[in-house]
């Protein structure tokens, strides 16, 4: 299977890619970018090699942004399936759907030959001056803000100084 792994070298726990590098092992594509302009290029490459599953490595940003762009570029050809092994910093969309943020784990997963398929509903929200595609992660957000306003013992509000 034709598949592609983009770094998103900005997000916060990707500062060494070597153990991607290692476990990999020429059995995927990887593909390192820092800038929007580095990830358009690698969303040209996989149109035109025909990816048929790109995996994300860093956050919620990186997963939002990265198949916003693929949705805006790719047109009528058809898309790869899209994963996310979480190197982000809130990482709400890989805590809320129980992926695997362990890359000697969750790397071999994602490519196998059967790899666990979890649909995520995507949703298009417009402004007058762009079009994003992103995810519900509310309940993550929601159920952090709880934890930290209610006292674990108790369930009364704690007190807010």
């Amino acid at each position: 299977m034709n598949t592609y792994i983009i770094i998103n070298k900005n997000a916060k726990q990707n500062d060494n890619t070597g153990d991607i590098e290692q476990i990999v092992n020429q059995r995927a594509h990887i593909k390192i970018t820092r800038t929007k302009e580095e990830l358009l290029g690698v969303i040209n490459e996989c149109k035109e090699q025909q990816a048929q599953r790109v995996i994300f490595v860093g956050g919620d940003g990186t997963f939002q942004y990265g198949v916003t762009q693929f949705i805006a570029h790719y047109g009528e050809t058809p898309m790869p399936w899209f994963s996310l092994l979480s190197r982000g910093t809130i990482n709400c969309l890989a805590r809320t759907f129980c992926l695997d943020d362990n890359i000697a784990n969750g790397i071999p997963k994602l490519l196998s030959d059967e790899p666990t398929v979890k649909t995520v509903p995507l949703l298009e929200f417009a402004t007058p001056q762009t079009k994003e595609h992103g995810f519900i992660f509310s309940c993550g957000i929601t159920a952090n803000l709880l934890d930290e306003y209610y006292d674990k013992r108790s369930g009364t509000p704690k007190t807010i100084s």
